[in-house]
């Protein structure tokens, strides 16, 4: 159920318009007894902070009334759309307002408790209801893949905030939607992913014991693989894949399979062909667990349209809030660099990252490996910038570095590269982020003391692999020693 209803951020509701939704959906909820009412809560700091009582009454007002309509539409409960669309970072700690002064673990309390808040008030009406959630704890454990720090995920603070609402809803169902299953065609990752849950998503969780009992699985599928469900697109999944796939989500989960049916606003089951309408039914039969799905790779639109520009965490003041608590700068490298893509994977074996400039008889420095290469900006993602692939791209910088007393503990930050980076300073090899799509939104650092030559010009190189997406280093890069 979706329309401006699936935004927290609205004001206040008449009552016009939820007697209008009651009498609109009641007919639904009767032919769809499980049907859920979608909101946006990713959104929820971006007219009020966690700490902003004031706005926060108005929140829990909504929050009430929905709770009557829920009750007198006939719907089952929530939908909860946790994603961070665009500019909302209700879950990231780093760009809070107050993340300066107040710790990550009283941020952890004070979402708890607006979470605890919000569910009494959605339960106001009608207690047993079913919590959905697209992007739970299995999302924010999945960020935490190669040790990045609990605090400075994206979702860090999500798990909290979900806590408290087990803990205010006694009566009520929750469910890990794991949005991230949206491709899964093959048991394993049903099975893996449920582990993720149980096992990894618990360790996030303040209230272990409550996450044991109320925490269940549950796991989205998106049979179209676009933004618009016509007739006409290809869809992700065959009647045979979707059929299995349903089938291992029931097997694995506790219960639960949603099927995400993109940006339609006519009723699925009028669009949803009807040999996957039949796929979904003969998901309750026995199925071989070893089955082997056809190769299907997206062919969509590329991602030349979106920028980093309102993008709060892409920020310096974001990337590496946590890192100056501990280190000071040394050198924050500028926006403009070299560039190359490198689609048949020629770079290394060229040895693209070599150390070759030399000055000119001009006095101006020339490398003969970037004779070919094209300018771009980092923090900002290269396909916006008109290089329209993803693969493999080098980046290239020769700058100046001032001189340091010393090089011990000397760091190269990366706020974010999307995806895979791979490090050389001065032709040496120096380190790498590699852990696959989910090491994209995550920062890193790579030591460098052992290449770094101080009061002289150094020249850096990053090798990105980007396997789909808007790929690039898009948040920025500092020289950094720790403090004294």
């Amino acid at each position: 159920m979706r329309d401006h209803f699936a935004d927290m951020s609205y004001g206040r509701y008449s009552e016009e318009d939820i007697q209008q939704r009651i009498k609109q959906w009641r007919p639904v909820s009767g032919k769809l007894p499980d049907s859920l009412l979608r909101l946006n809560v990713g959104n929820l700091t971006k007219e009020a902070d966690w700490f902003d009582d004031n706005a926060w009454s108005i929140i829990l007002e909504r929050a009430n009334q929905l709770s009557v309509l829920v009750k007198e539409s006939g719907l089952a409960g929530y939908c909860l759309d946790t994603e961070l669309y665009g500019d909302w970072r209700s879950w990231t700690y780093s760009v809070q307002k107050h993340s300066k002064a107040i710790s990550f673990e009283e941020y952890q309390q004070q979402v708890r408790k607006r979470g605890r808040e919000l569910m009494a008030a959605f339960a106001s009406a009608k207690s047993d209801v079913t919590i959905l959630y697209t992007m739970a704890y299995a999302y924010a454990s999945r960020e935490l893949t190669g040790g990045l720090e609990p605090a400075r995920g994206d979702f860090a603070l999500v798990s909290a905030f979900i806590d408290g609402m087990m803990e205010a809803g006694p009566e009520a169902e929750f469910f890990d939607g794991h949005e991230a299953s949206y491709g899964y065609k093959k048991y394993q990752e049903y099975a893996d992913a449920a582990r993720l849950i149980r096992q990894e998503g618990r360790k996030l969780s303040l209230v272990p014991e409550l996450f044991d009992t109320k925490l269940k699985v549950s796991f989205g599928i998106w049979p179209v693989m676009g933004e618009e469900m016509e007739l006409d697109e290809p869809l992700g999944f065959t009647p045979t894949e979707l059929a299995h796939a349903v089938h291992y989500g029931l097997r694995e989960s506790d219960g639960l399979v949603w099927l995400y049916m993109g940006w339609t606003y006519s009723p699925w089951w009028r669009v949803f062909p009807q040999e996957h309408m039949q796929a979904v039914a003969e998901a309750w039969k026995p199925h071989r667990l070893d089955f082997q799905p056809s190769e299907w790779k997206y062919t969509g639109p590329t991602w030349n349209t979106l920028s980093t520009e309102n993008r709060p965490e892409a920020k310096d003041e974001s990337a590496f809030l946590f890192l100056e608590k501990s280190h000071r700068e040394v050198l924050n490298f500028p926006n403009q660099w070299k560039f190359k893509l490198d689609s048949e994977d020629i770079g290394r074996k060229e040895k693209w990252f070599k150390a070759d400039h030399k000055a000119g008889s001009d006095g101006t420095i020339h490398s003969e490996t970037e004779k070919d290469w094209s300018d771009i900006k980092i923090r900002e993602w290269w396909q916006p910038q008109g290089f329209l692939a993803s693969g493999i791209g080098w980046y290239r910088i020769y700058i100046d570095v001032p001189r340091i007393e010393s090089t011990k503990g000397l760091i190269l930050a990366f706020g974010a590269v999307d995806e895979e980076a791979w490090i050389w300073v001065n032709g040496e090899y120096a380190g790498e982020h590699a852990i696959g799509k989910l090491g994209w939104t995550q920062p890193f650092e790579i030591p460098v003391e052992k290449f770094i030559q101080p009061g002289k010009a150094n020249q850096i190189t990053v090798r990105v692999y980007d396997s789909e997406g808007m790929g690039g280093i898009w948040k920025g890069v500092k020289l950094m020693v720790p403090k004294e």
